[in-house]
């Protein structure tokens, strides 16, 4: 059995953006052709764009879970939000990249009273899931939205409040009645499959880092092995982690939730967010229970077939790879 003291910085930024997996790779604009893509349905049965197009647009809530470092998935991304904010006549545009406390930015970028490179530099979003990959992946989507006559909205918690819930429990979070609890949320319940999932994919993370620990300086103690095959996630790491996506989720959630008010929503996160019904959907669902929710997943495997490990993930899976020209 092998335990880790611990998974490093922010739970290694909480398992990599839990779904995003952000790489250090050169960042570029990816062209694809959406029509060519590898579309399926949840049940693993092929599907084209366009059915894919015609279901979305039905939708009070759509939310697009990616790979933070899969350009031709962004490039998907844009191309989902132009067609379905033409369609809708507008709408929101909901994102895990921006902070709460970031919206009078995003506000000022909107009417122009902030250049895009100023607008970057205040969020610290230039690099965001790569060097240059706002410009490259993110700034396309938002231009996407506000040229079709949306709006946006920094949906997620600034990561001060993520690391107090890690660290010290939800009591640790400023009190109710202090006026930065408008910064983020707590869950409405403790979602115990999610639970199970963020283990497995906590013990997935740690396998790999066991298996890429080269130098002595890398590996665990040796007290701390007693089994080299097995690697365990205890489970007050799991609360302590499980906490900190929850506001994550919870703050995101309520984000988009409320952006209702303002019309349809299109909400970007990584896909540990969104798979499954996961913790982000989960809570707007319980905030909005009458409206109509539909979930994409982007992988940057173009091959799939029913019975895979990704069979349920969403209501729609892309394979962003068949798109590339």
């Amino acid at each position: 059995m092998r335990t880790f003291s611990g998974i490093g910085p922010l739970l290694v930024a909480i398992v990599a953006t839990l779904q995003g997996c952000v790489s250090p790779s050169a960042v570029r604009p990816v062209a694809v052709n959406p029509t060519q893509s590898h579309v399926w349905r949840g049940d693993g049965t092929p599907a084209s764009w366009q059915e894919m197009l015609a279901d979305l647009r039905g939708a009070d809530a759509v939310f697009l879970g990616e790979e933070h470092d899969d350009g031709a998935g962004h490039a998907l991304q844009r191309q989902i939000v132009d067609e379905l904010f033409v369609s809708w006549g507008g709408g929101v545009l909901s994102l895990e990249m921006l902070e709460r406390d970031e919206q009078p930015d995003v506000d000022a970028w909107i009417v122009r009273d902030l250049s895009t490179a100023d607008f970057m530099a205040s969020t610290g979003s230039t690099s965001w899931a790569g060097e240059g990959s706002w410009v490259a992946w993110y700034q396309p989507i938002l231009n996407a939205a506000v040229r079709r006559g949306g709006t946006v909205v920094a949906a997620n918690c600034p990561r001060e409040f993520v690391r107090q819930a890690l660290a010290d429990g939800y009591e640790g979070l400023p009190a109710w009645d202090d006026p930065v609890r408008a910064q983020f949320d707590v869950p409405a319940w403790d979602h115990p499959e999610y639970r199970e999932d963020l283990r497995e994919l906590m013990v997935r993370s740690r396998e790999e880092l066991a298996e890429g620990a080269k130098e002595p300086e890398d590996a665990p103690a040796a007290e701390e092995v007693e089994d080299a095959e097995e690697v365990l996630v205890t489970e007050e790491e799991l609360d302590r982690a499980l906490r900190a996506q929850l506001v994550w989720d919870a703050t995101m959630s309520r984000s988009a939730a409320a952006a209702r008010s303002k019309g349809r929503v299109v909400h970007l996160a990584g896909h540990f967010h969104i798979d499954h019904a996961g913790g982000t959907v989960a809570e707007y669902r319980r905030l909005r229970p009458s409206d109509i929710v539909r979930t994409v997943t982007v992988r940057q495997e173009s091959g799939f077939a029913p019975g895979d490990d990704e069979q349920g993930a969403a209501d729609w899976i892309i394979g962003s790879a068949s798109a590339r020209r």
